[in-house]
């Protein structure tokens, strides 16, 4: 289709548009290789635009999808490529959600320090409010750090401030984290199926 649209700045946007919008549908599905080929394909389209927003949250995406197959260093220098351009344009929700996609990286890789400080910078800086608004896997990235910091807390054995973070992630709004936690259990080893 959009190959009949003809060339020029706005053909360049909706072929990325098409492929960021199949994130929630995708993910939805476990699709996780697809997300990222589409991320993959947008990028070069979005540097042919210059538009810095949108590689940086294809650099966000990137590092977030590839938390499920396991691919973590690339995770952690893809949410470190999305801090720099959040940091850059001033958009603090790309900050804040490449602030999580890199403390999950980290504790992936058995990397607590750093998971901990861009956890506990989420849930403690002056972002926090916009960190309770936007989204994680399944929940917002404020109640997830919650989780996430308990569990890389009381791992390295700093209980007090395991009880002082990890507690308030089971009284957000309505929400568990119980679920996001099932997410990533279930489909690290989804990408060897298809």
């Amino acid at each position: 289709l959009l190959p009949h649209l003809g060339p020029g700045p706005e053909t360049l946007r909706r072929a990325i548009d098409v492929r960021l919008d199949l994130s929630v549908p995708l993910s939805l599905m476990g699709k996780i290789r697809r997300l990222m080929e589409l991320q993959l394909e947008a990028e070069p389209l979005a540097r042919e635009l210059g538009d810095e927003p949108t590689l940086g949250w294809i650099a966000q995406r990137l590092a977030a999808y590839g938390w499920f197959p396991g691919r973590y260093r690339d995770g952690v220098a893809q949410a470190e490529r999305a801090l720099i351009i959040a940091e850059e344009i001033g958009d603090v929700r790309l900050q804040v959600a490449s602030k999580y996609a890199l403390g999950m990286n980290h504790m992936a890789l058995g990397d607590y320090r750093p998971a901990i400080e861009s956890f506990v910078d989420i849930v403690d800086g002056p972002d926090a409010p916009v960190a309770r608004e936007v989204p994680g896997m399944n929940v917002p990235v404020y109640w997830g750090s919650c989780a996430w910091l308990g569990f890389c807390l009381s791992t390295t054995g700093d209980f007090v401030r395991e009880a002082f973070y990890g507690d308030p992630a089971l009284e957000g709004p309505d929400l568990n984290p119980i679920p996001e936690a099932m997410l990533a259990g279930f489909f690290p080893g989804q990408h060897l199926l298809e």
